[in-house]
């Protein structure tokens, strides 16, 4: 822990309601805050009026609090910690703060406490030596702690718990420690219900329970140099609904609260409140008000709040009251004959389930209807009676619904009231659809004709399309006589017995389809000449129903006589008439594979199911077989010859096919061997065999072209300088010389070697000679000449040209003043020099080519005079040589 420094702070306090407005603004005056805690030695100085910084530290905790018992409220700020000070402790805020306080002991503690590390830490021995966490701590401390260094930090830096110190809850890890000069957002939202602690947007901690007003502070601990501004203050209310549920009904009471009264009291600051449920009713003063809306819909419901200065802020929540079910359309009673299909309909807004019930005459109440085989639909809203019979004339049915609000609305009752009981004669066919030559039962049955004593009936037919085969009867107490023409079937019928309530079938016609279009062939009533009698003589109210049947000529599909398809191919029916296709070969659908010649049948099954077939004589054509082998007759060819030979081995087919560089030929007869133009280079040939079937799998072959070329050669040597005598390597480079080239050199026009070796070696190189080489080159695909010629002029320098000095004048000017033999090669395996006066006496000797002389150990008297020398030298691998000769000294 090291020495903290201080900064900044503003305050700025705004009422505003979580879910409406506000209007109250209260400035904050930082004169009226005051530093309480364990410690009188720190320091908060306030820079402006929205910053503040703490500015100095002990090892006791800070804090800087206001004059305002605070509850419901959002508070939010930024805070920093300056650089300037390299420390790394705590800094926060405290909230439902009571002390300490001027007026009560510096170690009583009540409040809660968010407190955020730098880093983990242990505290000194003197202290402890307890380890502080990197990250966030919440805190709530309700009473006594002592003041010595020691509790200090068992609680404010260790977190222990005790009675009156408990650790609420922690987020510690190696990355959430605070930064230098970073500006972190805070919010604290603090309720009579609910803490939410919240940093850069992130929540840190959320915590429920009953909380009680307390006042507002900020906290340092160890650390100055930590800033606080920008803080502002509003108001956080909300409207809460009592019992909350998913649906409100209207005509039912809603319990409203912005405050619980088993948790917290009204805060001081607030001197009034009423409620507007807007749905113009009068406002309400009640804390927790219940209120009946009459009318579904939405609605705001506004909650006024008055604080001590008389500024009014209003918090909004929104209700949905739901509609009751309610009926639109009731059933109504339905006339009807014995026999009809009839319907009770209801139609009902916000119904979610339906239920009907009836009451015949025999009951006292309604009961429940079930699904039967007469009633459906007994859970919807439209009940259907099928065939109503005669003890349902004046049964009552009624309907009742429930929503998501109310239950069990019963609708008005309805009755069915029997008019009459009809016959019901009704025509009808086995199969609504035949085919071409195919037959069909027309039933004759009759319904509620136990009352019949005699009847006449009369229908028509279409004799065009259809022909009556046969007549069956089906009951023995009516005697039957009929007569067909011409499409009219009257028919006679007499009771001779007691006949049977209901329905029965009284007698069957086939008919067989003659037609060849298709068509609807319809069986009519003829109405006037058809009546019922009873057996009091009058005539019968009758219901006659008709019918028709479709007839339907197969679809057929015209197969050749004769099928030639290429082996492994299938036939195909390319046709989506047809709902079923069976061929001989046992395969099924649109598409079969025949493998051997002779003869099949097909059958066809339409969507009418109408069948129709065919025969066919079915024969295979041979797939063409893939060459076996191309054979190039030669390992290559020459670019410059004109074609190339090749033979093929296998296959068959109509023609071989015979391609290369997109270029095709084609041979219907067989031949031992095919001539091609030849290519500039190498390609590739392919064959197959084709025929009326395809083409077989394709080989290819590779011929290989080598391109033509002319021989080339040139002569290099290396040495840019080249000295008599000196030995000397000359290289033919050669181009295109083929495996096994012979080399011809010529030097002055004399063949002085020959054979495979590309490179000639002398020493006979002198002075100026002219040096020629001939290649004989035995590639492949030569042009006109198979030779290369090249010629090279080589000039050597005389390695014994020298210079010897005839006259030396001995004065000093750097010019002819000595004696030295200039050599052209200076590369000297032995050398010497000696000079004599004319009297033969040695004057000079040395072994030094570089060391010159100038006249000394002789008694020269200054006038011209001759000397003697004589100078032995041998190069390297050159022979020895003696040059002699005079020269006058003058100075």
């Amino acid at each position: 822990m090291k020495t903290k420094l201080a900064y900044i702070y503003s305050f700025l306090v705004a009422f505003i309601s979580v879910n409406g407005y506000s209007q109250c603004d209260m400035q904050v005056n930082f004169e009226d805050y005051t530093t309480n805690g364990m410690s009188s030695f720190i320091e908060w100085n306030t820079i402006d009026d929205n910053t503040v910084v703490c500015s100095s530290s002990d090892w006791q905790p800070s804090f800087l609090v206001n004059n305002d018992t605070l509850l419901n409220v959002k508070i939010t700020g930024e805070v920093y910690v300056n650089p300037i000070i390299n420390d790394d402790d705590f800094i926060g805020f405290v909230f439902g703060y009571k002390s300490p306080n001027i007026n009560t002991q510096s170690n009583d503690n009540h409040f809660y406490l968010f407190d955020w590390k730098k880093e983990g830490q242990y505290c000194p021995v003197a202290f402890g030596s307890f380890y502080a966490n990197e990250g966030f701590s919440l805190v709530e401390a309700k009473g006594l702690i002592e003041e010595d260094p020691v509790s200090t930090y068992r609680h404010f830096w260790g977190h222990l718990n005790n009675e009156n110190f408990n650790l609420l809850d922690y987020r510690y890890s190696s990355n959430m420690g605070w930064e230098y000069s970073t500006i972190y957002q805070f919010e604290l939202i603090y309720t009579y219900k609910k803490v939410k602690i919240s940093i850069d947007g992130e929540l840190i901690f959320e915590m429920d329970g009953c909380f009680d007003p307390g006042l507002f502070g900020l906290y340092s601990f160890n650390q100055n140099a930590v800033v606080y501004q920008n803080i502002s203050i509003e108001q956080y209310y909300q409207i809460h609904i009592d019992n909350e549920q998913d649906i409100y009904c209207e005509g039912e009471s809603v319990g409203f609260h912005f405050i619980d009264p088993d948790c917290a009291d009204l805060p001081p600051n607030t001197v009034s409140f009423q409620w507007n449920f807007g749905d113009d009713t009068e406002f309400s003063q009640d804390l927790n008000p219940q209120h009946t809306f009459a009318e579904p819909g939405d609605y705001n419901v506004e909650l006024y709040l008055e604080n001590l200065f008389g500024c009014i802020d209003t918090i909004r929540q929104g209700i949905h009251i739901e509609a009751n079910p309610s009926f639109v359309q009731v059933p109504h009673d339905v006339e009807c004959f014995v026999g009809d299909d009839i319907y009770f309909v209801v139609e009902a807004s916000n119904a979610l389930n339906y239920q009907w019930y009836y009451k015949d005459r025999e009951m006292d109440s309604f009961v429940i209807l079930q699904n039967d085989g007469y009633f459906s639909g007994v859970r919807s809203d439209t009940l259907r009676i099928s065939d109503v019979r005669l003890p349902f004339d004046k049964m009552e049915f009624l309907c009742s619904i429930n929503g998501d609000c109310l239950t069990n609305i019963s609708s008005e009752a309805a009755e069915i009231i029997i008019t009459d009981i009809p016959i019901r004669a009704n025509l009808d066919v086995d199969s609504k659809s035949v085919c071409a030559q195919d037959s069909s039962y027309l039933i004759l049955s009759l319904k509620e004709f136990y009352n019949i004593e005699k009847a006449r009936i009369l229908f028509e037919y279409d004799h065009e399309n259809l022909q009556l085969l046969d007549f069956t009867s089906y009951n023995n107490h009516i005697n039957y006589s009929y007569q067909e023409e011409d499409g009219r079937l009257e028919i006679h019928l007499e009771r001779i017995g007691a006949l049977p309530f209901g329905e029965a079938i009284i007698a069957a016609f086939e008919f067989q389809s003659i037609g060849s279009v298709n068509t609807i062939a319809e069986f009519n009533w003829v109405k006037d000449s058809t009546w019922f009698i009873d057996i009091t003589g009058d005539t019968i109210l009758d219901i006659l129903s008709n019918t028709a049947i479709s007839i339907n000529q197969p679809i057929t599909w015209d197969m050749n006589d004769s099928i030639s398809l290429c082996y492994g191919e299938s036939i195909n029916i390319e046709s989506d008439d047809f709902n079923q296709i069976i061929w001989s070969t046992g395969a099924t659908g649109n598409e079969t594979l025949v493998v051997d010649d002779g003869e099949y049948w097909v059958k066809f099954e339409d969507y009418n199911s109408c069948i129709s077939a065919d025969t066919f004589y079915f024969n295979s054509k041979p797939l063409p077989q893939e060459p076996l082998a191309i054979h190039i007759l030669n390992d290559f060819y020459c670019a410059n010859e004109d074609s190339i030979r090749f033979s093929i081995d296998g296959g068959l087919g109509a023609e071989l096919e015979v391609h290369y560089n997109d270029i095709y030929k084609y041979f219907a007869e067989p031949s031992d061997e095919y001539r091609f133009p030849n290519q500039s280079e190498s390609f590739e040939i392919s064959a197959a065999y084709i025929n009326d079937c395809g083409t077989s799998s394709i080989i290819s072959q590779n011929v290989e072209v080598h391109p033509v070329v002319i021989p080339k050669v040139k002569i290099d040597f290396s040495n840019n300088e080249l000295f008599s005598g000196e030995t000397i390597n000359f290289s033919a480079i050669p181009e295109n010389e083929g495996e096994e080239p012979q080399y011809y050199w010529l030097m002055d026009q004399i063949i002085v070697q020959f054979g495979e070796s590309s490179v000639f070696q002398t020493s006979d190189i002198l002075s100026n000679h002219r040096l020629d080489v001939i290649m004989y080159s035995n590639a492949e695909c030569l042009d006109v000449q198979d030779s290369a010629y090249a010629s090279v002029f080589v000039n050597a320098i005389d390695q014994f040209q020298y210079y010897i000095p005839s006259l030396v004048i001995a004065n000093g000017d750097g010019k002819n003043d000595e004696f030295k033999v200039d050599f052209i090669n200076t590369d000297f395996e032995e050398f010497e020099i000696q000079i004599y006066d004319l009297l033969g006496k040695l004057v000079f000797e040395t072994n030094d080519p570089e060391q010159g002389w100038e006249g000394e150990n002789t008694s020269f008297n200054g006038k011209a005079e001759m000397f003697a020398y004589r100078i032995k030298f041998k190069h390297i691998g050159q022979h020895e040589k003696l040059i002699t000769g005079k020269f006058i000294l003058r100075k």
